[in-house]
């Protein structure tokens, strides 16, 4: 009888593994089953999952996008995606949290997956990661890299963005008050993008915030090597403190406003390289000034030994001061509307088609 059970129970065994291999579970076809339009440039393909994955690129606005030949497509998005994507790229923490995978088709759970699990959000000392299902609180290690970060308060210190490798930082729209970031917080980073609302901007790897009194210069970005900053009424102390590897800049004005009005106005270029005790840290691979308005104060280069060219052209010759450019010695090369500047060394000078002089050390 024992015998009989045992052969019995064998062949069951063999007929339930032959059948799991043959016919496959439930869940896993009804995914194989799903299908999905793909719009492209050129018309619509009707993909798998097994078809849209080798090309899945990530998660963008418009749906999961795919890329074949060079060329970009859009998988058409599900309600849940929509509402989804929305909210990890932009939402309140609190919506954030109350968010899931749950409705999302297959590519899509995928495509979620790749753009944002690699992200890191903050707010106050917690750190939250998307886990493929929904957004959790989380811890760093050593190994945490995060090269986009979405930050609900002010910014961790600038050694964690640097050891996390950010490169983007997004401040979600709810968060638009003055004050959020500044040139200090991005000193050793590898930050190459800030994403900010109004009255915050970013352009030119310079983000600027519009005041009541107008337009200020907040801070460049730290991985740029030439910046043109845009046309403004102030530049913050110390804006572009984090461009350590300036080699050439273009600046509406030389010193911390365009005008020379006020108590509290400083004349010094290296304002926009000072820190909070006081002194300049100008790069030394700084080169090339660009001045195009303002007014330039005695001595506006102060601090600046390795400059080695300065084109004012843009700054009526009434607003240069005589020793504008006193005391640079680098000075090899200067474009200058005043004629009668004092300038350490000697140079020759020729006359220019626009009206300035052009001074050559000699």
């Amino acid at each position: 009888m024992r015998r009989a059970l045992c052969t019995l129970f064998a062949v069951l065994m063999f007929a339930g593994c032959t059948a799991a291999v043959i016919l496959p579970l439930p869940q896993a076809a009804g995914a194989a089953q799903q299908t999905y339009v793909c719009r492209w440039a050129e018309g619509e393909t009707r993909e798998t999952y097994a078809s849209a994955y080798p090309a899945l690129v990530g998660a963008g606005k418009e749906g999961a996008v795919l890329e074949r030949a060079g060329e970009r497509g859009v998988v058409a998005p599900t309600a849940a995606y929509r509402a989804l994507y929305d909210v990890l790229e932009g939402g309140s923490l609190a919506v954030l949290l109350e968010q899931s995978a749950a409705g999302l088709a297959r590519i899509e759970r995928a495509a979620v997956f790749r753009t944002f699990a690699p992200r890191l959000w903050y707010a106050r000392d917690d750190w939250f990661a998307w886990n493929g299902n929904c957004v959790v609180r989380t811890s760093l290690s050593a190994r945490s890299r995060a090269e986009t970060l979405t930050l609900f308060s002010d910014p961790p210190s600038p050694s964690v963005l640097a050891a996390l490798g950010a490169k983007r930082l997004i401040f979600p729209d709810i968060f638009a008050e003055e004050g959020l970031i500044e040139a200090a917080d991005l000193v050793g980073t590898a930050v190459e993008e800030v994403t900010m609302s109004a009255p915050y901007a970013f352009a030119g790897g310079v983000v600027t915030l519009d005041t009541p009194g107008g337009r200020r210069i907040v801070c460049g970005m730290p991985t740029a090597t030439a910046l043109t900053l845009p046309d403004a009424e102030f530049a913050d102390e110390g804006a572009l403190l984090a461009c350590e590897r300036l080699a050439s800049v273009t600046i509406p004005f030389a010193g911390s406003a365009k005008s020379a009005v006020g108590s509290r106005f400083t004349g010094q270029f290296a304002h926009l390289f000072c820190e909070s005790d006081g002194t300049f840290r100008v790069p030394e691979t700084l080169r090339e000034i660009t001045v195009t308005g303002g007014t330039l104060a005695a001595f506006a280069f102060y601090a600046c030994p390795a400059v080695e060219r300065v084109n004012a052209c843009g700054v009526a010759a009434e607003r240069i001061s005589e020793q504008a450019f006193a005391g640079m010695d680098g000075l090899q090369a200067l474009h200058s509307p005043r004629a009668d500047v004092m300038l350490t060394g000697y140079f020759t000078a020729s006359p220019l088609a626009c009206g300035c002089t052009l001074f050559v050390r000699s």
